[in-house]
């Protein structure tokens, strides 16, 4: 940002930084995406505001950022050529820039930014007027779901356990739950005996695989790297998940290492394209694996889940189900709803 003269004033504490927050566009230009769109057809790349149209704008634009793949997650064939045609599309496009002097930039890309905003710092909670249970059903006696702990749009049973800063939204939780401090519960339902260690990251997810409706759980340490990746299968050791070798964990869940395990190119493992998650044919079967697998961590006995289907976080992305993701969340706002309403009525 120096060499690029985005920092203003001495080389010390009193330096000013501006930075990217957020960008509009106008009804012709979304003409001009639209337009495009219908030209272009299938389009099988993603396109990223920040690092793909917004680089086209201003009379200093040049191609050279079309081949420029650093931060691109997955390298598809079409995406060099898409991002030249939105260059010439755009070319000449007005750009104008708002400094906003004085103002405050809240970063909340990261898990552990997640959590910290929403349960540990209050300022912009403070700010937004933000709440820590938000139409939820948690229990007011006889559980332990701590103050410091955030609830969205959750259904927690009486008997429950939420550590300070743990994130539950989207979810349900039965009597015999238990999730550790800056953990992060998404879209699950988990009806079963389970300690959620501390910083962990629990979603479930709804799949289409050959036409059939699958479920899978993600679990990882929200401090994990899933963008780091090797280049050869024997230094998968250098990679890491909930703080210990990605290899060692291979071992407790009974996979076995081979390219096959991954998926994607070849050319890179990570836990990005690993193929860890189990699939099942309903959610809390995948709960149910999930939880074996952190138990086989606190030292239980290793995990045998037979030659279950596995699948890659690169992989649900792909075979994502929105639609019964959706239904999820709209049974369970269903379930909330009715009971605020019996327990308002007696």
């Amino acid at each position: 940002m120096r060499q690029a003269g985005a920092i203003s004033g001495p080389k010390s504490a009193s330096e000013v930084v501006y930075t990217d927050s957020l960008y509009y566009m106008d009804h012709g230009t979304v003409a001009l995406f639209l337009q495009f769109f219908e030209e272009l057809g299938v389009v099988t790349c993603e396109i990223d505001a920040y690092g793909d149209f917004l680089q086209a704008l201003g009379p200093d634009a040049t191609l050279d950022y079309t081949e420029n793949t650093a931060n691109v997650s997955k390298i598809e064939s079409q995406l060099a050529e898409v991002r030249r045609r939105i260059f010439h599309l755009l070319r000449g496009t007005e750009f104008t820039v708002i400094a906003l002097n004085k103002s405050k930039f809240y970063h909340i890309g990261t898990l552990q930014e997640y959590v910290h905003h929403f349960t540990s710092d209050a300022s912009l909670r403070a700010e937004l007027g933000l709440q820590s249970k938000v139409f939820s059903i948690v229990p007011d006696h006889d559980g332990d779901v701590s103050e410091k702990a955030c609830v969205i749009h959750s259904r927690l049973d009486a008997k429950c356990r939420v550590s300070p800063g743990a994130v539950i939204e989207y979810s349900r939780l039965g009597p015999d739950v238990s999730v550790g401090g800056s953990c992060v519960i998404s879209g699950s339902s988990m009806n079963l005996r389970c300690v959620v260690p501390d910083k962990s990251f629990v979603s479930s997810f709804s799949l289409t695989i050959d036409g059939r409706v699958m479920f899978a759980t993600v679990l990882f340490g929200i401090e994990d790297d899933l963008k780091k990746s090797v280049a050869s299968l024997t230094d998968l050791n250098v990679l890491q998940i909930f703080g210990s070798s990605l290899v060692l964990r291979f071992q407790l869940w009974g996979i076995k290492v081979c390219e096959e395990l991954f998926s994607g190119d070849k050319k890179s493992f990570s836990l990005w394209n690993a193929r860890i998650f189990p699939c099942f044919a309903t959610m809390q079967e995948s709960a149910r694996a999930s939880v074996e697998m952190l138990e086989a961590m606190s030292g239980k006995a290793a995990v045998d889940l037979g030659g279950v289907r596995r699948v890659s976080i690169e992989e649900m992305l792909a075979y994502k189900n929105i639609n019964e993701m959706l239904n999820f969340r709209r049974l369970l706002h269903e379930e909330i709803q009715t009971q605020r309403q019996r327990e308002a009525a007696n």
